[in-house]
This record gives structure tokens, C-alpha cells and sequence, in this order.
């Protein structure tokens, strides 16, 4: 797509900055404010759509604002916030220590509060999807998969590494899905690596039947975080952490021991 130096609005594009699966987010600028474009397939609008419809009702300082409905060279897209920084997954690995990391992920736990407060599931939670900006820590970006809790879900929705078993089955997500993935994150960020890896079925299959190695077992400073992640990643919705505010909690108490 030729898109540089195509103008929308008051807007300029300036440059790509990064690519996903259905999308494409741009640099752009209107000489004094620099914005994102994320623009999506024609045939895939609908997403665009259901971005703009959750994130414009959303103001939180870890979730990435949205600004306004746009269309460039034919792509449906949305304007939002540009937040400089590295996605959570090219971020280095424990570069301070465990702390840092710990902090970052705290801050993804107070966004996702605060989207299950207003009856939002993300659907989507991976180091992907957080980006991690010096002025605001932790950002969770990509709505696209959202949706409102109980809204009709069918077929697999999300990412294989970090889906709760419930989506591995093709359920819609809920909640405690999302608190699934975020335990998914802090397995890799204390460990080294995801709990389940190999093929797509060997990982769905894992996800809904093999217990993950305790981080413990990595590491005997860790045991204070196994029970966190042990609940974090239980097979049955109603077995983890139903709150946000529950695993800060916890997070708290581990972090004390």
C-alpha cells in the first residue's frame, strides 16, 4: 500500500510503524500534532468499526486513546494517540531485575480493571498489545477484538501462546480470560518463556489440560509467585481471579514475601 505522504484532513502520513495480522498503523502528522492510523482491509471494516465503538468510551492513562473514525486511499481506520515506546515483547528481559517488569505488568493489571468495570473484555491480552512508553508505562493498545461482556462470540478469537481454555474451545472470552493472558505474561516475564509452546493443537490441548511447571521450579527465589500463577492459570473461568484488583493484591503480598 502507497500510502507516504498521502494527506487526510489536516493530516499527513508520515511513515509506517507497524503491521499486524489485518492491519497497518501509519505516523501521521498535522504539523504540530503527531497522531497513529490504524487502517484495516476494506473487507475487514467491521473491525475498524468495533474499535472505534469501544475505545472512543474509554479514558484510562495504560489504554491508548481513540480519537476519531478516519479513511485513507480507500482503508477504513481510526485515529488515536501515538504512544512512543517498545511493545512489551521487544522489551528487554528483566533489564533492572524483576521489578521493572513487575510494575509494567501492574499497570496492565489496572487497565484491564478497569475495562471489566465497564463490562469490556479485550479478548486479545499479549506482549504485542502493551506497549511500554517511558511517560506512561505500560499502554494496552488493539481493540479490535473486544467486546462487551456476554456479547455472541463463534470460532477462535485471539492469540494461540496466550489464550484461556475457554477461547481454545471457541467460547467468547470473559473476564477472568483476559486475567488468563495477563497470567501468561507474568509466567514469561519470570520465567523466561510461555507456560505451553509447540503446535497450535499441542497448545490448545495444553491450555485446557497440562499444568504449568511452577516458575519455582525455574527459580526457588520465585516461589513466592506460584500460587499467583497457579490461579491465574487455572483451567475453569470461575477457579482464577475473578477481579483486577484481587491479583494486585496478591501481586502485593508475593512481592512482600
Amino acid at each position: 500500500m502507497r500510502l507516504i505522504g498521502v494527506r487526510f484532513g489536516s493530516f499527513q502520513v508520515l511513515r509506517q510503524i507497524a503491521r499486524g495480522a489485518l492491519s497497518w498503523v501509519f505516523l501521521v502528522s498535522d504539523g504540530k500534532l503527531v497522531k497513529a492510523a490504524k487502517l484495516f482491509p476494506l473487507e475487514h471494516r467491521r473491525r475498524a468499526e468495533q474499535e472505534l465503538a469501544i475505545g472512543l468510551g474509554l479514558s484510562h492513562p495504560h489504554i491508548n486513546a481513540v480519537e476519531a473514525p478516519i479513511e485513507i486511499g480507500g482503508y477504513p481506520g481510526i485515529l488515536m494517540n501515538y504512544v512512543a515506546g517498545r511493545r512489551l515483547g521487544e522489551w528487554p528481559s528483566q533489564p533492572d531485575g524483576l521489578q521493572p517488569f513487575l510494575d509494567r505488568w501492574s499497570e496492565l493489571l489496572d487497565a484491564l480493571g478497569y475495562l471489566h468495570t465497564l463490562g469490556i473484555v479485550h479478548s486479545d491480552v499479549k506482549p504485542e498489545n502493551i506497549l511500554i512508553s517511558r511517560k506512561q508505562g505500560a499502554v494496552l493498545i488493539d481493540f479490535d477484538l473486544a467486546l462487551r461482556v456476554q456479547a455472541p462470540r463463534q470460532g477462535f478469537a485471539g492469540t494461540v501462546a496466550y489464550a484461556s481454555p475457554e477461547q481454545a474451545r471457541g467460547e467468547a472470552a470473559v473476564p477472568a480470560s483476559d486475567l488468563y493472558a495477563a497470567g501468561v505474561i507474568l509466567y514469561r516475564g519470570l520465567t523466561g518463556q510461555v507456560p505451553f509452546s509447540g503446535s497450535v493443537r499441542e497448545v490448545f490441548r495444553a491450555h485446557g489440560a497440562v499444568t504449568p511447571t511452577p516458575p519455582s521450579q525455574f527459580d526457588p527465589e520465585l516461589a513466592p509467585y506460584d500460587a499467583l500463577v497457579t490461579r491465574l492459570l487455572a483451567k475453569q473461568p470461575e477457579t482464577r481471579y475473578q477481579h483486577a484488583a484481587e491479583v494486585l493484591t496478591a501481586l502485593a503480598m508475593a512481592r512482600s514475601s
